[in-house]
């Protein structure tokens, strides 16, 4: 088994200062950055590529060995029109050192051109601390026929028999994350690979016989020091994980085999085929994975790929949905841009899954709430597409499309439609309510001007007092014991007094006022509140003193309050709003039923 002892973090940037060239990905590892050089005012990607290796020391032609492979998968993703390309090396100081090509059709590997003097640092590149390295390779890295290794838990154990150089310790190694994250939607933005693999706790970890390990959701039993991993044709990348096609096979130590995983591996996790080099940026509630296909700044979609746990332990990459995640709405609403933004996610699945025949599109506007937990109010879109028999070129049917978004701002605007009839019934409501108040009040109007000429029968309605009888329990019966009573009278106020107002009609009495109110002068009033007696003070009779706390005191404008005679004054009083008129409560009864008003003017 080959392992490569590479840590690279790709990093998918916009264009630097410089027009001429694009910053392609960084290496922390072998400390060297990647641009692309293109002409000034060209898009960096085209058939034929410059790549420009600027190394922070001095350039190491093993470390572009070991790069380019990698760099090829992220032009695959990013720049699906690359064929080949020309590779020059420089150092810290700018200086060029070596230089070559590679080519997509040769599986982008690195070669040599041999006019330039190769740099002959390729020795340089072991540690200076590490002791002396025999020259001749080490011995055949664990062959096959190696007794196989047990199946570990998630803690990684140090190989026993580490097949590459000391150089590039697994401890230091990362991940390749070639992902652009320059735009959120709707508060999510692609993470890092590496974050979402440490998040995925439903993962068993296990090492085959050279210490690569893999990521596996069966749950080892209480026999799991019986069982044992063994791989064929797997790449251990330089995080320890297995990746690339091959085959792993766990074994119990009585000869059963328990399972048995072929395919493509990433990051130790098992698919059903050869996986392109894409990040896997998040897992659902079922355990699928979600891969970045690409991120689009420009219409501001991220594109990925489903790829459903299977019942085998694997996850598949055959036909799975392709989903646009975008809060740009207005992809969806015409035909020309719903075509656009499929075709164009589906030109770069080309690129990454050339094999796929059919597939289901969905676009959403949130990936947590529309993918994690399926809400469809954040689906925008959904279609099948697939190739056509002869041309093999993708197309869809529209007349078989389901538009999320045209359904999600129809059922809005019929919640909204439901919600103004429902305020319009509770307007109604209130305008009804106002209404039968305001027939009541017409009513009383109504009576008190047939009272008019019947002042006692007018004052009877306003006026109530303490009852009195010289046998029996009566009102005044019980201010005497202490109590107290409701009271609405007519009173005339002579002058101030200690505590209060003098009051001289209709009987001897002491006025107080709440703070409320403000203070009487001399004269007639309709007076609320309430009366008790005085247990020490004694009136001009020699009877307990009347006290009465005011609570409303009206003014009246003539002796003996004869102007409360009037209907109109009445009704303001009782209803309690001095700017009552017939008409205004003839108008509320109109704002509720127009008809019904036109009989109460002809009642009057």
């Amino acid at each position: 088994m080959r392992t490569l002892g590479i840590t690279l973090s790709l990093l998918a940037v916009s264009l630097t200062a410089q027009a001429e060239s694009y910053r392609l990905a960084y290496s922390k590892a072998e400390n060297v950055e990647v641009f692309v050089d293109h002409p000034d005012g060209q898009p960096w990607c085209s058939q034929q590529l410059e790549l420009r290796f600027v190394f922070a020391a001095t350039p190491v032609q093993a470390s572009i060995e070991r790069l380019m492979p990698k760099l090829g998968g992220l032009l695959n993703s990013q720049c699906g029109t690359a064929a080949s390309l020309n590779w020059k090396s420089f150092n810290a100081s700018g200086a060029s050192v070596a230089s070559g090509s590679a080519s997509k059709a040769a599986g982008w590997v690195a070669t040599l051109n041999q006019a330039t003097p190769t740099n002959a640092t390729a020795a340089a590149a072991a540690p200076s601390a590490a002791p002396a390295v025999a020259a001749p390779p080490p011995a055949a890295p664990a062959p096959t026929s190696a007794p196989v290794a047990p199946v570990v838990a998630a803690t990684p154990a140090t190989p026993a028999a580490p097949a590459a150089p000391a150089a590039a310790p697994v401890a230091e190694a990362s991940v390749a994350n070639s992902v652009p994250r320059d735009f959120a939607v709707n508060g999510w933005q692609p993470p890092l690979e590496e974050e979402v693999l440490k998040g995925a706790d439903f993962f068993t970890q296990v090492q085959d016989q050279n210490g690569c390990r893999f990521r596996l959701v069966r749950k080892t039993d209480a026999n799991a020091q019986y069982l044992s991993a063994q791989s064929t044709g797997v790449v251990c990348g330089p995080d320890g994980y297995a990746s690339g096609a091959g085959q792993l096979t766990l074994m119990r130590s009585d000869g059963m085999e328990i399972g048995s995983y072929r395919g493509g591996f990433h990051r130790g996790i098992p698919f059903n085929r050869e996986v392109p080099p894409l990040p896997i940026v998040a897992f659902d509630g079922n355990h699928n994975a979600y891969l970045l296909l690409h991120s689009e700044p420009s219409t501001r979609v991220h594109y990925l790929i489903q790829a459903d746990a299977s019942w085998d332990g694997r996850w598949n990459l055959d036909n799975q949905p392709l989903i646009a995640l975008t809060d740009n709405l207005d992809l969806f609403r015409k035909i020309e841009t719903i075509r656009s933004t499929l075709f164009f996610g589906l030109s770069k699945l080309d690129s990454a899954l050339p094999k796929t025949s059919s597939l289901h599109f969905y676009a959403i506007r949130d990936l947590p709430q529309g993918v994690m937990k399926n809400d469809r109010e954040q689906w925008l879109y959904e279609v099948s597409a697939s190739r056509g028999w002869s041309s093999k070129a993708w197309d869809f049917n529209p007349q078989y499309a389901r538009n999320w978004l045209f359904d999600a701002e129809a059922k809005a605007a019929q919640r909204e439609r439901e919600l103004a009839a429902q305020r319009q019934r509770e307007e109604q409501l209130k305008r009804e309510q106002l209404a039968y108040q305001a027939e009541q009040q017409l009513r009383l109007y109504r009576e008190l001007r047939k009272e008019a000429n019947n002042p006692r029968q007018l004052y009877s309605r306003i006026l109530s007092d303490v009852s009195y009888s010289p046998v029996g329990s009566s009102g005044y019966a019980g201010l005497v014991a202490g109590g107290n009573a409701s009271v609405s009278q007519i009173v005339r106020i002579s002058g101030k007094s200690d505590g209060g107002w003098s009051v001289d009609y209709p009987y001897e009495a002491l006025l107080s006022v709440d703070d409320g109110q403000s203070s009487p002068d001399k004269g007639w009033f309709l007076v609320k509140g309430k009366v008790s007696l005085d247990g020490q003070k004694r009136d001009k009779e020699d009877l307990p003193l009347t006290l009465i706390a005011a609570s409303n005191l009206q003014p009246c404008s003539e002796d003996g309050c004869a102007d409360l005679r009037d209907p109109l004054k009445l009704v303001r009083q009782q209803v309690g709003d001095d700017h009552w008129t017939p008409e205004a409560a003839r108008e509320t009864v109109k704002q509720a039923w127009p008809d019904r008003a036109v009989d109460q003017e002809s009642a009057e």
